[in-house]
């Protein structure tokens, strides 16, 4: 009798903790819907969008694939980049191109991309190491650079958005009343948005799970204009 009050006890303790679990979750949740609406529209669709892969992503507009990348799994935005890197390894002829990118995905790791860790002096340092060396040995001029560390387009695919503006094939464009971050300098604005904004301004506002500079390492603190 006293295991069966036992296991009675254990059991709803089980469920108890569950629930409150899922209720702390999905107040998360809300509280990161309620930053803007792009937030909301992912949590809205999250089924459908925490696991698109980098190819799905890449097609969404500037601001809804913002919301996308920061709201996903750490383990995710590492898929994110590691695919890209081990593609362009892969269609590179260039040995030492090869070899820098052999680099790159060496480092990264899903830990890289967790918020809850700091890796900012990591990350400085792998930088500037990787951007000296894709400047004086590659011969790499700023755009490339911004497009293969600084996006999560292939070369191509960045040409493709100059040329067709697929940027904006996916997604409802919300009308903002408000400034949102999604840039950290000008460079960033014009490569992400296929020269559709030439200007980074800034405002002063953050956003969670970073999503700017280097690997999206550094946090959104402005907003693309033309």
């Amino acid at each position: 009798m006293k295991k069966n009050g036992f296991s009675l006890v254990l059991i709803l303790f089980s469920v108890f903790w569950v629930i409150s679990c899922n209720d702390s979750k999905d107040h998360v949740q809300k509280d990161q819907a309620s930053i803007d609406p792009y937030d909301k529209w992912f949590f809205d669709n999250r089924d459908l969008l925490e696991n698109i892969s980098r190819e799905e992503l890449i097609r969404y507009d500037i601001r809804h694939g913002k919301a996308i990348y920061r709201n996903v799994t750490p383990k995710k935005r590492y898929e994110f980049w590691s695919e890209k890197f081990q593609k362009m390894k892969v269609q590179s002829a260039n040995s030492l191109e090869q070899n820098h990118y052999a680099k790159m995905i060496e480092f990264l790791s899903p830990s890289l991309f967790d918020s809850l860790i700091d890796n900012r002096d990591k990350i400085l340092q792998f930088q500037k190491e990787w951007v000296s060396y894709a400047k004086q040995h590659l011969k790499w001029d700023e755009n490339k650079i911004a497009i293969v560390s600084e996006s999560l387009f292939l070369p191509e695919e960045y040409q493709a958005i100059q040329e067709e503006n697929l940027n904006k094939v996916i997604g409802r464009y919300i009308e903002d009343d408000e400034k949102k971050c999604v840039c950290a300098w000008d460079v960033w604005c014009y490569i992400a948005t296929g020269g559709e904004y030439y200007y980074c301004e800034d405002d002063n506002c953050r956003r969670t799970s970073k999503g700017c500079g280097f690997l999206y390492q550094f946090a959104c603190t402005s907003y693309c204009s033309d």
